[in-house]
């Protein structure tokens, strides 16, 4: 399999993480209610993919961090510092750029993204391995 494919799902995922973050937000009865302002902007998911793209391209393809010969719990490891480092890249150009959302919708998004995230190397390292 070549190491762009996993890179590619991995910055798909937070867009996606971002959406089910939201679609949580709406349909639970947490905190106070979301207004339109609050929801993501089609910019904020633009930004979401460059920022994980970015960040998670020096695993990938600087470091080479990410080899299936190294066991599971280094790999995720790696992945999760990557993707603390890209939640706080994008939680500064949140700041910077004064967009509007609610914390528990990023509480949402931080925990679904890692929870994707995880699920999908585990899946990936177990069929990587079950091959060799």
């Amino acid at each position: 399999m070549s190491i762009v494919l996993p890179w590619l799902i991995d910055v798909l995922l937070a867009p996606l993480s971002l959406y089910l973050a939201t679609l949580i937000r709406q349909h639970l009865a947490l905190g106070r209610s979301i207004t339109v302002a609050n929801i993501p902007a089609i910019s904020d998911y633009a930004v979401v993919s460059l920022v994980w793209a970015g960040v998670l391209a020096i695993p990938y393809f600087v470091t080479h961090n990410l080899e299936a010969r190294r066991g599971l719990v280094f790999h995720l490891n790696t992945v999760l510092k990557f993707d603390f480092i890209a939640i706080i890249g994008f939680a500064a150009w949140l700041f910077f750029f004064h967009t509007e959302l609610s914390r528990l919708l990023f509480l949402y998004f931080c925990l679904g993204n890692m929870f994707l995230l995880i699920n999908f190397h585990a899946l990936v390292w177990s069929r990587v391995r079950w091959r060799s």
